[in-house]
């Protein structure tokens, strides 16, 4: 899924095509529009990276989604609440409630506020694992 435009796609043509292959459920032209990016104009900026870990959660493919997550961080970004939120979704649908809680706690270790789609995501995560326990925990923590 090569882009051909005069001047060369912007970050913004980019992070479009990558929000549009989110939408449609095609998370591997989502990736390969990333990886595009990187090789032709540089690095992607957070709205990027969220856009490819949002496609990649939608796909079931939470290794994906990780995978990105860390590339962002080496790459100095700084991961905000949407990639978080997206993150833990991708564990959601895999069952991967250890890392979910993982990523909650990154989460908070950044001093970012989290918001009600958050928990909810991690509250999910925590119901389709059967682990009552910690999303009991997680809902006293939460001020209501």
């Amino acid at each position: 899924a090569e882009l051909a435009l005069e001047d060369g796609p912007d970050v913004y043509t980019y992070s479009a095509c990558i929000s549009a292959f989110e939408k449609a459920g095609r998370w591997q032209e989502a990736l390969g529009i990333l990886e595009e990016m990187k090789r032709r104009s540089g690095l992607p900026n957070l709205v990027t990276f969220n856009a490819t870990i949002s496609a990649c959660q939608k796909g079931g493919e939470w290794e994906q989604a990780l995978f990105i997550l860390k590339a962002l961080q080496r790459e100095g970004l700084v991961p905000d609440l949407i990639t978080y939120g997206s993150a833990i979704s991708a564990c959601e649908s895999c069952g991967q409630w250890e890392l979910g809680c993982f990523l909650m706690m990154q989460l908070g270790k950044q001093r970012l506020q989290t918001d009600l789609i958050t928990y909810n995501a991690l509250l999910s995560t925590l119901e389709k694992a059967s682990r009552w326990a910690e999303a009991l925990d997680l809902l006293g923590a939460r001020e209501l």
